[in-house]
């Protein structure tokens, strides 16, 4: 068997309206025609199909527009009464002298108000010159405009802002937004979701999917690796595929990314062995299979191979000792391949030989965690004495050679590139 050890050094998610409504050419209307006008300003109304003009409304995100007055009030709202249902004068909702009613409808919550503008809503439908015995018209001819958002969701950020996140001791923190149906009065559980982080002025991260939680809470674990900026950054979250809920986010809050100590350098330890996979040979990160692993993705910081063809099932493992892991990655093809990556500052690299298998060398971890260094056994037949290798750094300074007689041999040496290698062979 052979173990090659390489030490190597190295230095929108967005917000849009749901809604969007406009005075149009019947014929040019692709959305639904909530009703008929005379004009695109000082004009009757229907709810027939005479007028060539129409206000029609359509949903970014798919979901269906109605005329529907029936149904959740959550879900429809009464836009303006009309005295006909042809050549009409129109009212506001809050009056009651005409008969025919002028509705807007979707399977989302919907709500609406008159006012002077419409900025804090999705969108204009139309406006109207007075409270009763009006006309309508686009929504540049009247003081009044007709507001109406399809509010979902309101969406709050909850657990996170202004945290620092980054370097020791600052840890994985929890990122939440919060769901409350506005309409229905709950905070839904089980619906799909996602946090968006900014990841450098401007630029987000690929989404970080959850699922809400009794509270209507959607949260993640998160920890910036190097390809994050350090500096004040925003995450947003809100539902994300979700099968009900359009896609929509909050309002951005902030958080800060701190990698002073950690990002100029990083430090990777490689260990392969001729161990190959479905040969009776395994391996493992802290009891997961291969994949690449972050801090916040396990508990125990170690990968480990092992033999099972072998007495006493040889195992292998690289332990990541202090807080500033970057991560761990196990592969296999031809052979398996440990990679553990670390941050400079505050760490040790445990290079653990055992027998009894990965749950032998697993036993140990726990120690070795808490900085306790506690050997670990050799599984070589006839030798009994403890088997353990600690790099420690900054300085990244594994010199000269190390040579142990009998069932095995170590060699650490410098290549000609100037990478460290660590050759086992037994």
């Amino acid at each position: 068997m052979k173990l090659v050890i390489a030490a190597l050094l190295f230095l929108s998610a967005l917000s849009y309206a749901e809604l969007s409504c406009s005075v149009t050419a019947r014929a040019s209307c692709t959305g639904t025609i909530i009703a008929g006008v005379s004009a695109s300003d000082n004009a009757h109304a229907e709810t027939s199909t005479a007028y060539p003009s129409v206000i029609c409304c359509t949903e970014q995100y798919g979901t269906a527009v109605d005329t529907s007055c029936s149904g959740a009030l959550w879900k429809n709202v009464t836009l303006f009464h009309l005295s006909a249902s042809t050549n009409a004068h129109a009212e506001q909702n809050t009056q009651s002298n005409y008969g025919t009613n002028v509705c807007l409808s979707t399977t989302g919550n919907v709500s609406m108000a008159y006012a002077s503008s419409c900025a804090a809503y999705d969108t204009c439908v139309a406006s109207i010159s007075d409270t009763t015995n009006a006309h309508v018209a686009d929504c540049n001819t009247y003081s009044t405009k007709i507001c109406v958002t399809n509010k979902n969701l309101t969406l709050t950020n909850t657990e996170g802002m202004g945290k620092r996140v980054g370097s020791y001791p600052y840890g994985p923190i929890t990122l939440t937004a919060n769901f409350y149906d506005e309409g229905s009065g709950t905070r839904p559980s089980g619906r799909s979701g996602a946090i968006w982080i900014e990841k450098s002025s401007g630029v987000w991260d690929t989404p970080k999917t959850c699922t809400t939680d009794a509270s209507g809470n959607c949260s993640i674990s998160f920890f910036p690796d190097c390809t994050y900026t350090s500096g004040i950054r925003q995450f947003k979250g809100g539902p994300y595929g979700d099968g009900l809920y359009r896609d929509k986010n909050s309002t951005a809050t902030n958080l800060t990314v701190d990698l002073a100590g950690r990002c100029e350098g990083t430090v990777t330890f490689v260990l392969e062995g001729n161990l190959v996979e479905n040969s009776g040979d395994s391996g493992q990160v802290d009891g997961h299979g291969t994949g690449i692993y972050r801090r916040s993705d396990i508990t125990n910081f170690y990968s480990c191979i092992e033999d099972l063809t072998k007495s006493g099932s040889p195992a292998f493992g690289l332990v990541s000792v202090g807080p500033e892991l970057n991560y761990i990655n196990l592969t296999s093809s031809n052979s398996y391949v440990m990679k553990v990556s670390q941050f400079r500052e505050n760490n040790k690299l445990l290079i653990a030989f055992t027998n009894g298998g990965c749950a032998a060398l697993r036993n140990g971890v726990g120690d070795a965690m808490t900085g306790s260094l506690k050997p670990f056994s050799s599984f070589l037949s006839g030798f009994f004495n403890r088997v353990q290798i600690v790099l420690t750094y900054p300085g990244v300074d594994i010199v000269g050679d190390l040579t142990k007689s009998g069932a095995f041999t170590l060699n650490f040496q410098k290549n000609e590139t100037n990478v460290t290698q660590i050759i086992v062979r037994d």
